[in-house]
């Protein structure tokens, strides 16, 4: 029986002479999903309405490459959109669709961006900060925390750290004063939003800070 896999592309022949074949299927967005992984939903029009025909490939920088795209297997599909699972990953990168021996031009494609949603203040004298939030990942080689403070503006780094979630990073603080801190975290190249803070150095245990706009 026919479904829309004759629906692809067409050629035009004319006088003898045939055209290449003109695709008639297109993506048109890609949704994100969380750094823990999960479903990705390609948009677009004229999709054949079986997941067995689609083949979709994506890399993103925190892994794979344009040389080595991994398969995304389609979990669902109709003529609008597909969509399939994704593992844990970081990242912006590129997905690209094709329908048996066609294939469309990859679209940008990238994880949701890290969240914080807390951080315990750090001691004076230096100590362990845990920072709380989402989409993290789970390389500690793709994560840098940035910090600075009111009364030196230019930023600090961490790349060293004693734990690494996908909710939840901690590591060493040096000593410092009672000044005002913002943090940032920044994975696989993508950034938290905004800076977070002010989290002020603390004299006493190490307390869970609000976030202040």
């Amino acid at each position: 029986p026919k479904d829309n896999l004759n629906m692809l592309g067409v050629n035009i022949n004319v006088d003898g002479q045939t055209s290449n074949r003109i695709i008639v299927f297109s993506m048109s967005s890609v949704s994100s999903p969380l750094a823990a992984g999960g479903p990705v939903t390609i948009m677009g029009s004229q999709f054949a309405a079986q997941p067995r025909a689609i083949i979709i490939s994506y890399y993103t920088n925190s892994f794979g490459s344009p040389s080595t795209p991994l398969p995304c297997n389609a979990t669902f599909a109709n003529y609008t959109h597909v969509v399939c699972n994704v593992p844990p990953g970081t990242g912006s990168g590129f997905i690209s669709l094709a329908i048996h021996d066609m294939s469309l031009d990859p679209l940008p494609f990238s994880y949701i961006i890290p969240v914080i949603t807390s951080i315990t203040s750090p001691l004076v004298l230096g100590g362990l900060v845990t920072i709380l939030g989402y989409n993290f990942g789970y390389q500690p080689s793709n994560i840098v925390v940035h910090y600075n403070s009111t009364s030196t503006p230019s930023s600090s780094s961490i790349t060293t750290f004693d734990s690494v979630t996908d909710s939840m990073i901690s590591f060493n603080m040096p000593a410092g004063t009672d000044v005002d801190l913002y943090f940032t975290i920044m994975v696989s190249g993508q950034s938290s939003s905004s800076p977070y803070g002010p989290i002020a150095y603390s004299d006493y245990a190490s307390t869970s800070a609000s976030h202040v706009s």
